[in-house]
């Protein structure tokens, strides 16, 4: 069994044999910016059977948001690399770390902020599947502050605890899970150099959702996520939340998947169940690779 990062596992909804849910997760920078980029992308789907306890991963990631015009919308693009390494206890570690960019058109914005590193995320992780369908997941994972955004905020360390459960339904064709998680974000400044807002110090995320797989490589599935960031002078925490509809094929070492969120934050900062952003409207488009 491949067993994957924690930022891996946020953009999964099926790990082998476990329902789970993509959550946003740790950040290490400005609230408003790095809450919607940490939203998962897609449902996975299971591995093959793996000789080797070593794996190496990589997913491209396309979206937009389809409400704005096409003169100005704007296409975000991520790449996300990971290597890690099984033991026979079901018990895995992980490496990870991802490069974003932002497009008008086909022309990437050629500002400092614009092409950048993301934080380099160590994580331990465990999860299976019992007889009775019952399944769990937990994960540990630690973000080195090696991102741009990071070293310009002047975070110094984000430390993220998981767990999941979730349980299978006629030959596990479908899966209901959860997730929560909580990260502390430790900073070296109370307030963002770049927009002058205080810095968040944790987030907790909770996720729940259900997964169909009408065929062995084909995954459909529906989510809800809610999430809180609190900041250290509590001046401007937020409370968000999202619903999105995906679907994923997996062919060999290869899957393509896809995601519309059709909500994204409740600006009144009162959380409402399956909140509708007229506004703001997401498709993502992505292809990974795994061996």
């Amino acid at each position: 069994m491949k067993l994957r990062g924690i930022n891996s596992i946020r953009k999964m909804l099926i790990v082998p044999g476990l329902a789970i849910l993509c959550l946003a997760g740790s950040q290490s920078w400005a609230a408003n910016q790095r809450a919607n980029q940490k939203m998962a992308s897609s449902a996975s789907l299971p591995d093959k059977e793996q000789k080797s306890p070593w794996g190496f991963g990589s997913t491209y990631t396309y979206s937009s948001d389809q409400m704005k015009t096409s003169e100005k919308r704007a296409s975000k693009h991520k790449l996300d690399l990971g290597a890690n390494y099984s033991f026979k206890n079901k018990l895995g570690i992980a490496i990870e770390t991802n490069a974003q960019w932002i497009a008008d058109g086909n022309n990437v914005r050629k500002t400092e902020d614009n092409v950048i590193m993301d934080d380099l995320e160590i994580s331990l992780a465990s999860s299976d599947e019992l007889k009775s369908g019952l399944g769990y997941i937990w994960a540990i994972s630690d973000a080195l502050p090696t991102g741009y955004a990071s070293r310009t905020e002047g975070t110094r360390n984000t430390l993220t605890a998981l767990g999941g459960l979730s349980i299978s339904f006629l030959k596990s064709k479908i899966k209901l899970g959860s997730v929560l998680s909580h990260s502390f974000i430790q900073q070296t400044y109370d307030y963002s150099v770049t927009s002058g807002e205080s810095n968040p110090d944790s987030l907790t995320t909770a996720t729940l959702g259900i997964t169909y797989k009408p065929l062995a490589k084909l995954a459909f599935d529906i989510k809800y996520t809610a999430w809180s960031l609190h900041t250290i002078n509590g001046e401007n925490n937020l409370l968000r939340n999202q619903s999105a509809l995906g679907a994923a094929y997996k062919f060999n070492e290869f899957a393509a998947f896809a995601k519309y969120s059709i909500g994204n934050y409740d600006k009144s900062d009162s959380l409402k169940m399956f909140y509708f952003d007229e506004t703001r409207q997401t498709i993502s488009l992505g292809v990974s690779f795994e061996i």
